[in-house]
């Protein structure tokens, strides 16, 4: 399956934030210089500070790259993490406490939200909340300080973050839905069907077992369209994927392949085994009943061709031609049957 276009856009975002970061990180390495103080070592601890956030963001910049998008997220999230309390914890007197929760703490939170699962982002949150109430308590606040208030807009900035993580996971979730499923029947499509039996295949010649296709047609679809009209058509089409989801292994890869025809992708079975699946479905095919406005639309049969790795193609694209040409040769026989 092509990677989703939503994915794609998470990447060239992270990418941009990398660099945003490795531009910016120099700029404060050269402000350090001239803000904090060298006394007490505070300008070096920050300096190293400042140049291992540059290092990890390079290797996160540089995985991304790569394509190892989960990972560099993940590193990206926890750099933000640790430039977040590293720079809190080194105290340069920079009022960094008033800054710390409205800043630091949100860029995390939303940073986990955009790039990590939502389990990801939960636990990060729960965890800075409750670090957040034990430095409270342990270090100084001025009087004047509003905690309560503090902690309602760290609680709220996450509550949001959460929320915006899990609508973006369902929407991608249904992006991806639309992408491999045919609206009308749920069956899996045709682009999904062409890149997955290219997977499978690849992945029958590298582990060494059968994989086989079968191509099923509905014998004289035409005729329901031209006498009941295109919804009694539908209605057709979609009791026979019913039927296919039910007479098929979970394994079974069932997808509509284009108008009246379907395929199913069998893994790991004997040719004789894959000819009784077949056979299951023409018969089962010969008891549905399908009706439409009242009216029953009369018996439905099936004509189904067969082919498999490795005897009939060595390629994706041999066996739907192989499959293709069974399945004409059982049409030309009379149709209602089976025909390898």
């Amino acid at each position: 399956m092509e990677k989703l276009e939503v994915l794609g856009n998470l990447k060239v975002l992270l990418k941009r934030l990398h660099i945003f970061m490795l531009g910016l990180l120099p700029c404060i390495l050269a402000m350090a210089f001239f803000i904090i103080p060298t006394a007490g070592g505070e300008q070096r601890d920050y300096v190293i500070l400042l140049l291992g956030l540059f290092v990890f963001t390079l290797f996160a910049y540089l995985l991304n790259g790569k394509g190892y998008y989960f990972p560099s997220a993940l590193l990206t999230v926890l750099l933000v993490i640790l430039g977040t309390w590293g720079s809190f914890f080194l105290e340069y007197h920079l009022g960094i406490l008033d800054l710390f929760p409205l800043v630091y703490v949100t860029i995390s939170i939303m940073a986990a939200s955009i790039f990590l699962p939502l389990i990801y982002t939960i636990v990060l949150t729960l965890l800075q909340f409750l670090f957040l109430i034990a430095v409270l308590l342990l270090f100084p606040i001025p009087v004047d300080f509003n905690v309560p208030s503090l902690l309602v807009f760290v609680l709220t900035v996450s509550i949001l973050s959460i929320s915006s993580n899990y609508l973006r996971k369902n929407q991608v979730v249904q992006l991806q839905g639309y992408a491999i499923k045919d609206h009308l029947t749920g069956l899996f499509n045709r682009r999904y069907f062409d890149e997955t039996l290219e997977q499978k295949l690849f992945r029958a010649k590298q582990q060494d077992y059968t994989l086989s296709l079968i191509m099923v047609d509905i014998d004289k679809f035409k005729q329901y369209n031209d006498q009941f009209g295109h919804d009694a058509g539908d209605a057709v089409i979609k009791a026979v994927a019913n039927l296919l989801l039910t007479y098929t292994d979970l394994e079974d890869s069932v997808c509509r392949y284009g108008g009246d025809e379907f395929a199913i992708i069998v893994s790991h079975s004997k040719t004789t085994e894959v000819l009784q699946e077949a056979e299951k479905i023409r018969l089962e095919a010969k008891k549905l009943i399908v009706s439409h406005n009242g009216h029953d639309l009369g018996p439905i049969t099936f004509s189904l061709g067969i082919s498999s790795f490795p005897n009939q193609g060595n390629t994706w694209q041999a066996l739907v031609a192989s499959a293709d040409q069974a399945l004409f040769r059982a049409k030309q026989e009379g149709r209602d049957r089976v025909f390898f």
